[in-house]
């Protein structure tokens, strides 16, 4: 159950980010079947679980972490300048130590979101991978 609370707090920070962009940035989130119009800037986002942990021996206590992979798609010929300066916003979206809270589990940044080497995708866009390290903590 905590990692669709940790999916749904994650996407809710990025959407309501992608939303309020001037203009809006389409966002598409795994498996829900939209697809993205060739040639449109847009996210994709995809919540990539690790192990489970158990820190506490008899005790009720979980910890959930993981990468929450966000992919910024770009036209492609167009340089590399929006996708520079998308990708700074997005770090600093999901600055450490950034804490979100949802239905009373906080997931926590863990660091500052690593941007790696932008790319094309293969489909006509420049894709930039952006990885955001989470951490929650569920005693219930």
């Amino acid at each position: 159950m905590s990692n669709k609370i940790i999916r749904a707090a994650l996407e809710g920070h990025l959407k309501a980010w992608a939303a309020a962009q001037v203009p809006p940035i389409a966002l598409f989130l795994e498996n829900r079947g939209a697809k993205p119009a060739v040639g449109v800037r847009h996210i994709r986002a995809d919540l990539m679980p690790a192990e489970t942990l158990d820190p506490s021996q008899g005790a009720q206590h979980r910890r959930y972490h993981g990468m929450y992979q966000v992919g910024i798609f770009l036209p492609e010929n167009e340089g590399t300048g929006d996708s520079d300066d998308l990708a700074k916003a997005i770090e600093v979206l999901f600055k450490c130590p950034t804490t979100i809270t949802k239905l009373g589990l906080n997931i926590q940044i863990l660091q500052t979101p690593s941007i790696a080497q932008s790319r094309p995708d293969g489909a006509g866009f420049w894709m930039t991978p952006i990885t955001i390290k989470y951490s929650a903590n569920d005693f219930s």
